[in-house]
């Protein structure tokens, strides 16, 4: 089960990331993380009455914590995206999602790997890298690429906090991650515009593409609740490629033989992780 959760992640937040990498060369990043934002928190509440949640109040802490480190994560990722292609600065991001956190459960939570968990993990930091590869030329690629690694340090951050709650406590450390994380964005936005929110007319899909990325980050807190931290990182973490997939599929973006191989280690290293 937490396997499939963790996919399922995967699922959600790649497509959002398909879609949301076309959102920022139209918008400003500042007002498509605040849409994102608030869109979750009117996601996340009525979650917490679907699945069985407890409110605790250090769950709900490590919520908020998870929030500001997530909102400054995507603020990053969402100007990355300017400089750099979604199928360079995803991968960087889905890297160090599984990275760290394994690091972190095999340092800290006494975690012991199974062969076939280990030979996954491999295969999918394999997958990630060759999905990332992109020798197209492209300006400012060298600060795009630097936004998108601090991004992805922080996003690991979060992923570790979303873990450390307890399974009781379900998705309220969720609402709170989404409503710290819409504070953080509003501060960005301010700090270069008065513009806070996107104009009437795109609303509604932003915060349609909003929610997708809110339902994959309650798939993987239930996911990193019941399972492996490590199985489940790595497993959550094949989000960019699916946002190749869907980035060929909206935007008929192209996809290079490497990638595709790197796909298809993408769904060996689920399969492995799935398997041990």
């Amino acid at each position: 089960m937490s396997i499939a959760l963790a996919v399922l992640a995967s699922i959600c937040i790649g497509s959002g990331e398909a879609f949301a990498s076309q959102f920022v060369q139209r918008y400003r990043s500042e007002v498509v993380t605040v849409a994102f934002f608030v869109a979750g928190i009117i996601v996340s509440i009525p979650l917490v009455v679907v699945v069985p949640s407890e409110f605790r109040t250090a769950d709900f802490l490590n919520g908020l914590y998870a929030g500001v480190a997530g909102g400054v994560a995507l603020l990053l990722l969402y100007r990355a995206y300017r400089l750099v292609p979604v199928g360079v600065g995803a991968p960087l991001i889905g890297v160090q999602s599984a990275l760290w956190p394994v690091l972190y459960a095999i340092t800290f939570g006494d975690e012991h790997l199974a062969p076939l968990s280990v030979i996954g993990i491999v295969f999918g930091a394999v997958a990630l890298l060759l999905v990332s590869f992109d020798p197209s030329p492209v300006d400012g690629v060298k600060l795009g690429v630097a936004m998108a690694l601090l991004s992805g340090f922080l996003f690991a951050v979060m992923v570790i906090l979303f873990a450390t709650t307890s399974e009781e406590s379900g998705l309220w450390s969720l609402v709170g991650q989404r409503i710290s994380g819409a504070v953080i964005a509003v501060i960005g936005a301010r700090s270069v515009s008065n513009e806070v929110f996107p104009e009437s007319g795109s609303r509604l899909k932003l915060m349609a593409v909003g929610s997708l990325g809110t339902f994959g980050a309650a798939a993987y807190i239930l996911a990193a609740q019941k399972g492996s931290l490590s199985e489940v990182s790595v497993a959550g973490s094949q989000f960019p490629a699916v946002a190749v997939v869907g980035a060929y599929l909206l935007y008929r973006t192209r996809v290079r033989w490497w990638q595709t191989l790197g796909l298809v280690a993408s769904a060996l290293s689920v399969s492995l992780i799935a398997l041990s």
